[in-house]
């Protein structure tokens, strides 16, 4: 097993009963890889973190300073592998403190088309450093190498681990409701679901 260091945005305490949809892929994806060679970093504030390893942070609000703490605690964990969830100029930063470690960028959603020539030389010098930017699916990657083209060779999908099977009723005996779960946004698909009610 490689062993991986785990980065979570600042803020993001790791809690098994309160986890935010995240929280929840990181110990999805962890628990089915295992969890030997594995170190979870995350801010302090959470006691209930369940059967996998964390390291705490405090949280600090100064963004240099809290760099520099997750590079410490980070260096001090030794790993081969860093994954970095969300937060580029985490995984920037990262990436350029440990030039001999791969850095991997996990992406939850959809990477914003830069706004013009200026801000797309800005995020390709961010995005640089960094070894891999991993997307939730495959649609959220090909925007992001059609925006980015040289980080093609880069960049991968792997599917949120969602199991959806235990939500499935029996078609014939079923109630009519549909369930709808995200942010109350057109990219979350609320307006074609909007859409589809009336029919």
């Amino acid at each position: 097993m490689t062993r991986t260091a785990i980065v979570l945005p600042a803020g993001y305490l790791f809690s098994e009963a309160r986890p935010n949809s995240i929280e929840t892929v990181v110990r999805t994806l962890a628990r089915a890889n295992g969890a030997d060679d594995l170190m979870i970093f995350a801010d302090e504030g959470a006691r209930d973190h369940g059967d996998l390893p964390v390291t705490t942070l405090p949280p600090i609000r100064n963004r240099a300073q809290r760099a520099s703490a997750v590079a410490d605690a980070v260096r001090a964990w030794q790993p081969e592998l860093i994954e970095a969830h969300q937060h580029v100029p985490t995984a920037s930063r990262l990436a350029r403190a440990f030039a001999g470690t791969p850095v991997a960028l996990y992406r939850h959603n959809m990477t914003p088309p830069p706004k013009g020539w200026l801000s797309r030389w800005r995020y390709h010098h961010r995005l640089k450093p960094i070894a891999a930017h991993v997307f939730v699916s495959e649609t959220a990657k090909v925007e992001f190498v059609s925006d980015y083209p040289a980080f093609a060779a880069r960049a991968y999908a792997i599917p949120n681990p969602i199991d959806a099977a235990p939500w499935r009723a029996d078609p014939d005996n079923r109630e009519p409701l549909i369930a709808f779960a995200g942010r109350a946004t057109a990219e979350k698909g609320l307006d074609l679901l909007c859409q589809a009610l009336p029919t």
